[in-house]
């Protein structure tokens, strides 16, 4: 009796520290979610979704826009929901990003136990990183989600190795992570890599595993053909020429992007090495250790491939894109948590863990980190009257061939997103204006 009790006092105590967890990420996600301004990028993608668009504007415009649809889409019919403001577009990706969260706790017990799980929600409910793009109105929560779901029903198909129905939702969270981005690829790449080394490594179950796979990767491949049509345009026709070629300056921002707090930085390289540690050392101990093989092998195939593509063909290396990662990330570190024997010293760990994501948290939440579009917005609104309002980076030859913009400035259509009654000028007319000596006496020159 006395074991009984102790067993639900525990589940009792586990259930509630995951709920916590959940309320605690929900609330960060969704605290100061339109305190700061939208950024360019914000702009034009929720612009896209706008509830006057059809379904059709919307899957084209955004392809035109070299991106995959699915959160356009998503997004689409979110806002057809409650409505065109900053709030309905971030709202969606805190959400999600929310959501996440829960997911990676079910990939960490599913790897190892629900410990390892408790451990890498708590990293990852507390990150600003992922906390950034939670209040973030692009696709990268819904990446992240996708990539964490999409890996959680690989992993159960591995684990039962046999014919079952968890194969049927990881074709179609695999599906609709790559129509999230093209990065989407990239965690489809890891996957096959890491059936290879399920193959190698389990030769008893070679047959089943490479019968569900193949039929796995035939149908996802047929319902990303139209995509990977697209994504070759992009690619021949330097879609992605303004990103610039990584080098070690972009790797050492990108661990510092992770945290924002150098503490963190340090340490959680090294309890990530000595999860991925605990894993080799446990290599010829434990009959389960190939999921979490297969989730180093992921973690180090989901840099390697982007970082060599882009060092010898195009670079594709974008710091934000690397969300994919995230998931593995938190799950290696919580590893490497739970593999600290002493009790006493994994509460120590913990709690500096807390601590330090909470400094984060207040540097990212307090300190403006997008261009601040709606406070220029505001200024030249309430100060103009009459007076002309021109955007360098707006001007009639783009007009030409210009798909998204419908002929609007950026600004004009974050001033439609918040309501306000402002009509922006090209740049090239100012200079008209300035050569035909017929200048106006006041103006407003504004960019991003």
């Amino acid at each position: 009796m006395n074991a009984f009790h102790k067993l639900i006092n525990k589940d009792l105590k586990h259930n509630f520290s995951f709920s916590l967890l959940i309320l605690i990420a929900g609330v960060m996600r969704f605290n100061g979610l339109t305190r700061q301004s939208y950024w360019w990028d914000e702009v034009l993608k929720f612009s896209l979704s706008a509830p006057q668009n059809d379904l059709y504007a919307v899957i084209k415009q955004t392809l035109d826009a070299a991106h995959p649809f699915a959160w356009n889409v998503l997004l689409w019919g979110w806002v057809k929901i409650i409505g065109y403001t900053e709030f309905s577009g971030r709202s969606m990706s805190a959400i999600l990003g929310t959501i996440g969260i829960i997911c990676v706790y079910f990939l960490g017990k599913e790897l190892v136990d629900k410990q390892t799980g408790i451990y890498a929600s708590l990293i990852a409910s507390l990150n600003a990183f992922l906390i950034q793009f939670s209040q973030d109105t692009t696709s990268y929560s819904l990446l992240f989600l996708m990539t964490t779901i999409s890996y959680l029903f690989f992993f159960k198909v591995i684990k039962k190795a046999k014919v079952c129905y968890e194969i049927i939702p990881y074709i179609i969270f695999s599906i609709i992570l790559c129509y999230t981005h093209y990065y989407g690829f990239m965690i489809i790449f890891t996957q096959f890599i890491n059936i290879l080394i399920y193959l190698y490594m389990k030769p008893d179950n070679r047959k089943i595993i490479t019968s569900l796979f193949l039929t796995a990767f035939l149908v996802i491949t047929i319902f990303l053909f139209p995509l990977v049509t697209y994504l070759k345009e992009v690619i021949f026709s330097d879609g992605f020429n303004w990103i610039p070629k990584p080098n070690l300056i972009f790797f050492i921002y990108l661990i510092h992007s992770y945290t924002k707090v150098i503490v963190l930085d340090i340490m959680y390289v090294i309890l990530l090495s000595y999860g991925i540690y605990s894993i080799i050392r446990n290599l010829k101990q434990n009959d389960q250790v190939y999921p979490m093989i297969a989730l180093v092998a992921w973690l180090f195939a989901g840099y390697v491939f982007p970082l060599l593509y882009s060092l010898l063909v195009s670079p594709v290396l974008i710091q934000r894109a690397t969300i994919i990662q995230m998931p593995a990330i938190v799950v290696l570190i919580a590893i490497g948590i739970s593999s600290v024997p002493i009790k006493y010293v994994r509460s120590i760990l913990l709690s500096i863990i807390v601590i330090f994501s909470f400094h984060a948290y207040k540097k990212y939440f307090f300190v403006p980190q997008k261009e601040q579009m709606r406070e220029v917005l505001y200024t030249v609104y309430d100060r103009s009257e009459s007076i002309p309002i021109y955007d360098v980076w707006y001007r009639r030859e783009y007009l030409l061939d210009d798909k998204l913009h419908n002929d609007e400035s950026l600004f004009t259509l974050y001033a439609k997103i918040l309501d306000l009654d402002i009509k922006i000028l090209p740049f090239d007319l100012l200079e008209e204006q300035y050569v035909s000596n017929n200048m106006p006496n006041k103006f407003w020159v504004i960019e991003t």
